[in-house]
């Protein structure tokens, strides 16, 4: 009787320990490789229609061949493939890209800063104000169809954009009724492009502030403002909530985008709890079929989830992934068939000639299904919790 209470424990256990298995592994890429020169990319956005992604690389120097970047056959198991050129039809060239998001209408949001990252740097790309472009996915050759340029009175360092979101009103009506929420974590404020009218405004509040210091595994530390927004879903009248973090903070906070569509309005954000573990959000992304935040940072070395149906605080926090190697999670997204896609820079530790370990940069992919991920986790609708969080 006692045997066959373990052999069950220990089932249950790797049932349980199975179900934080979910993210496998898709690409991973030398951080030296010709395509990224020691660059670290910014974004990863997925096309479930054309199964492509693409990931900005915002350039540093010129040496950077492609700031914008494709990636086919993921479906092949453990076999990168390779980082290619933009394939889309570009009136005007991109010169540093520092986010990309594919949204409902399928078309491929870009921001570009119109700067190199170093500024002491002249040559080819001479500094321009920073744009929006974006390309539609449905057309054969990818081309250009809306591009905005970006006043420089109204954005003094676009190099400094972070996690945008796309919001389209109703994309099964008329996808140019689109906003842009696009928090910059330098100066600390939120923008906002209103497609339809071709107009961009700001918002500036205390939530948007940093909260302290970030030291992410070093001594160097950073102070980033706001640097990550997520949209909900859709009322009745079509309004959603914009979550946010600020990159060096531990405070949620939400606000209506009803507030955020109109120019002026009085800001008035919701704090929704503080999960007090380390100041650090760099990535957060939403998934409307399980209305679960998936949240990234650079100094836990996990992906963390929070059911929105459910109080933000640590007790519904959850761990749904974590890695052993030092990860920098730089990105993740979630695609319209419910995938997480989370992009991290890895510092992984290989031996040689088994009597050391040698320690190489690499750029790395992962993905899992929404709903497998936080199988069994506190963010799943009617569980508690079994995993903990730390």
């Amino acid at each position: 009787m006692k045997f066959l209470l373990i052999v069950t424990t220990i089932f249950c256990v790797q049932d349980v320990l199975g179900k934080r298995d979910a993210f496998k592994p898709i690409h991973s890429w030398e951080k030296d490789s010709p395509r990224l020169k020691n660059s670290i990319p910014t974004t990863i956005s997925h096309n479930p229609k054309q199964k492509e992604l693409f990931m900005s690389i915002p350039r540093t120097s010129e040496s950077i061949l492609d700031t914008l970047s494709e990636i086919k056959g993921h479906d092949r198991d453990q076999k990168s493939s390779t980082i290619s050129a933009f394939s889309g039809s570009v009136k005007t060239p991109l010169i540093s890209v520092q986010r990309a998001v594919v949204d409902e209408c399928q078309r491929l949001w870009v921001i570009d800063s119109g700067r190199l990252e170093d500024q002491d740097v002249r040559g080819e790309y001479k500094n321009e104000s920073a744009f929006i472009v974006a390309f539609s996915l449905k057309k054969s050759g990818y081309p250009e169809v809306i591009r905005h340029k970006i006043p420089t009175t109204l954005v003094r360092e676009p190099q400094y954009f972070g996690q945008l979101a796309v919001d389209v009103i109703n994309p099964g009506r008329c996808c140019r009724h689109t906003y842009i929420y696009i928090p910059n974590y330098s100066d600390a404020t939120l923008y906002v492009y209103d497609n339809k009218r071709k107009k961009m405004w700001k918002f500036n509040d205390d939530s948007f502030q940093h909260e302290k210091l970030t030291y992410p595994g070093n001594d160097q530390g950073y102070k980033y403002g706001i640097h990550t927004v997520a949209v909900g879903e859709r009322d009745s009248e079509n309004h959603r909530t914009a979550y946010y973090i600020a990159g060096s903070g531990t405070k949620l906070w939400s606000v209506n985008t009803k507030i955020l569509r109109n120019k002026g309005s009085a800001f008035n954000p919701e704090f929704l709890g503080d999960h007090e573990i380390k100041p650090d959000a760099l990535a957060m992304a939403y998934d409307s079929k399980t209305k679960v935040l998936f949240f990234g940072a650079s100094n836990t070395k996990q992906i963390i989830c929070w059911n929105t149906e459910k109080q933000f605080n640590e007790q519904n926090l959850d761990v749904v992934f974590q890695s052993d190697d030092t990860m920098s999670v730089r990105d993740i997204s979630i695609d319209h068939d419910g995938i997480v896609w989370i992009l991290a820079e890895v510092l992984q530790s290989n031996s040689v000639l088994f009597l050391w370990k040698k320690s190489k940069p690499l750029i790395k992919i992962w993905r899992a299904d929404a709903a497998l991920a936080i199988d069994g986790t506190r963010c799943s609708k009617d569980v508690t919790g079994q995993f903990g969080f730390s």
